[in-house]
């Protein structure tokens, strides 16, 4: 608990130096994260993402309550959360503005339902997401598919096959944590809380989901 305490501190500080305008999209929640202390037997990862990686306030500082992260279901030993950036409403090129590197073993890149939301053209946020990596310097990556979005049931469904390419182009883990909640791009009644985002419960799974391939990919 103590740990957490001083997590969240550091987060809020960070929040408040390096908060994009993240106008017109649902998420809400923030994260962004300094490198703690660590026991030799620890699994350093980190992440970049909006509010389904910044989740609550607690964690966040931002005045925005309610929505679930994924970082709940996976955290816990050997797993520390050492670095990255995450902030509600934001995009993958507002990811990359305000990411630097990261000391980490492994980095989670869970982005793009804002830039599904914005209508951002899939070779901008390729790009975005190639430099995100670059940027951050972590020699393993784990992508996640994106949640259901209601709103754009088909657009999601395009964009994680795209997702899924880059994966494999690049040599990345892909993680799709959210197979038991969709129906055709869109959420399965009664597993979201606003059609963006996640239940609590279903966030809880999805981070146990990543969390094995976190692990996986660290060689634990």
């Amino acid at each position: 608990m103590r740990r957490r305490a001083m997590l969240a501190v550091l987060l809020a500080l960070c929040l408040g130096a390096c908060s994009p305008a993240a106008t017109g999209s649902a998420h809400g929640g923030a994260a962004a994260t300094g490198s703690p202390s660590r026991s030799a037997s620890a699994v350093p990862f980190g992440v970049v993402g909006d509010s389904l990686t910044a989740g609550t306030k607690p964690l966040a500082g931002s005045g925005q309550t309610g929505v679930p992260s994924w970082l709940h279901g996976a955290e816990g030993a050997p797993l520390e959360l050492s670095g990255g950036w995450a902030l509600p409403g934001a995009t993958t090129a507002q990811m990359l503005a305000g990411l630097q590197r990261v000391d980490a073993d492994v980095l989670v890149v869970l982005a793009g339902t804002n830039d599904l939301q914005l209508a951002v053209p899939w070779e901008t946020v390729r790009d975005n997401l190639l430099a995100i990596v670059a940027t951050a310097g972590v020699p393993r990556v784990v992508l996640s598919t994106v949640p259901p979005l209601d709103r754009f049931p088909a657009h999601r469904e395009q964009y994680n096959r795209r997702l899924r390419a880059l994966a494999d182009e690049q040599h990345w883990r892909l993680v799709d944590p959210w197979t038991a909640v969709q129906s055709d791009g869109a959420w399965v009644p009664g597993t979201t809380i606003d059609g963006v985002h996640p239940t609590a419960q279903v966030a809880d799974r999805a981070g146990r989901a990543i969390r094995a391939v976190v692990l996986d990919a660290a060689g634990r």
